[in-house]
């Protein structure tokens, strides 16, 4: 099976992930829309915005850094967590993340990215990042939330040696398709 994405342990009941999945080809982890919806092969993740429609069958829900300027309120935090705890479709808290190139200033995201991170450390759940130029940013407040059993780097295009680095502190990799093909991943 070829996976561009998340490993979880669907055995774990606590996880509370969906018990039937389709017996599929490809694992979709990077998209944010459905495209395959005809395809038996292909199960998708789509990556969800809070506030956004939760397409496809199964998604992921965060607050992108690309489309929060301030941080979040409190009905948006309850909003959240509601549907983490709640819709077994949804498996983990993102996409969040620091981007260095869009986005607010450095420090609203990290604020934003440490209140989203509060929900998923309470509550034992995985998130997908997005990251941009923010590896060391990114690392220091990794430290600050024990709790998340997975962190998945969203769409990672970066060079092995990073790579490594990531992997070795704990993080997955979702590959887009091009490392892939250029870069012997």
């Amino acid at each position: 099976m070829w996976c561009s994405g998340i490993i979880y342990n669907f055995e774990d009941a606590s996880m509370n992930y969906p018990t039937v999945f389709p017996p599929t080809a490809y694992i979709d982890f990077h998209t944010h829309r459905a495209r395959y919806g005809d395809r038996e092969d292909v199960l998708e993740i789509i990556s969800s915005h809070l506030g956004d429609g939760k397409e496809g069958s199964l998604y992921t829900l965060g607050c992108h850094p690309w489309l929060t300027m301030e941080q979040l309120d409190a009905t948006a935090l309850s909003d959240l967590q509601d549907t983490l705890l709640n819709d077994p479709r949804c498996l983990a808290l993102g996409e969040c993340g620091l981007d260095k190139l869009k986005g607010p200033a450095m420090s609203i995201q990290i604020a934003i990215l440490e209140q989203q991170l509060e929900l998923a450390d309470r509550h034992r759940k995985s998130v997908v990042i997005h990251c941009v130029r923010a590896y060391d940013p990114l690392l220091q407040v990794k430290k600050q939330f024990p709790n998340i059993p997975n962190w998945v780097i969203h769409g990672y295009a970066r060079h092995d040696i990073l790579a490594k680095s990531l992997v070795d502190q704990g993080f997955y990799l979702s590959l887009r398709w091009r490392c892939l093909l250029t870069r012997g991943f």
